[in-house]
């Protein structure tokens, strides 16, 4: 894989701060100061984005969280899109390899806008709003990670990839789930530990039902029906 460090830094406006929850309700000056203190790096598809155990907030692109099962394979936990931040459960984990071995990988080419370790607890202290907010969004993270875990447990691949599809999908413009531009099959795959054969199979089974459907290049979702259809065994 290669290295998020092997890249150019640029410089990140107030103007895409104010975009991201947790920090659009900080003073204009704190953002000021934020702004300054940020490397943004890009990187390109399936680099490894490496936080020096600080954090980086995704500002374009899609990043997956990596976790290691217990004989050492590899399996997506979580995927973070513009706004979302990389590197909480670590910051404030004194042990995070121990407790909770991940790394981040890019799912297409992006950036991240990155805050070295000091500066974060700093701004932590300093600022009510974002260490609030900060702990929401571990809160979130973890728990996804829980339910992620929990559809790994179980023995059909249909089930984990229905759930694997609900937990990724996201909001779209008219209201109804999607999922997130630059999430294909080979990463539902990856989230599901099975292969991309088996998810256009269980796609294809899903489109027939109606629990999935394509919107020109978007798929739509029905987390309703795959939550119901997750907790069923299926025949494979």
């Amino acid at each position: 894989m290669i290295s998020l460090t092997s890249f150019g830094k640029l410089a990140l406006s107030t103007l895409i701060l104010n975009t991201w929850p947790g920090i659009r309700q900080m003073s204009a000056g704190t953002q000021q100061v934020l702004a300054q203190a940020l490397q943004v790096r890009q990187f390109p598809k399936r680099a490894t984005v490496g936080l020096e155990g600080g954090l980086a907030w995704v500002v374009e692109g899609r990043v997956s969280a990596i976790g290691l099962t217990l004989d050492k394979q590899p399996f997506t936990l979580a995927s973070y899109g513009p706004g979302h931040v990389l590197g909480a459960v670590e910051l404030l984990d004194p042990h995070p390899a121990v407790h909770a071995p991940l790394s981040y990988v890019a799912v297409t080419s992006g950036s991240v806008a990155m805050l070295e370790r000091t500066r974060c607890l700093q701004l932590l202290e300093q600022e009510a709003s974002l260490a609030l907010w900060m702990a929401r969004n571990m809160a979130g993270v973890l728990a996804q990670q829980f339910q992620m875990r929990q559809i790994l447990t179980s023995p059909g691949a249909t089930e984990r990839v229905c759930g694997a599809l609900f937990l990724v999908a996201e909001p779209g413009p008219d209201g109804k789930a999607v999922l997130p531009a630059g999430i294909g099959q080979q990463d539902i795959a990856a989230y599901a530990n099975t292969t991309r054969e088996t998810v256009t199979r269980v796609m294809q089974k899903l489109q027939a039902t109606g629990l999935v459907s394509r919107n020109g290049s978007v798929w739509e979702i029905d987390q309703t029906g795959l939550l119901a259809q997750s907790a069923q065994r299926m025949p494979d």
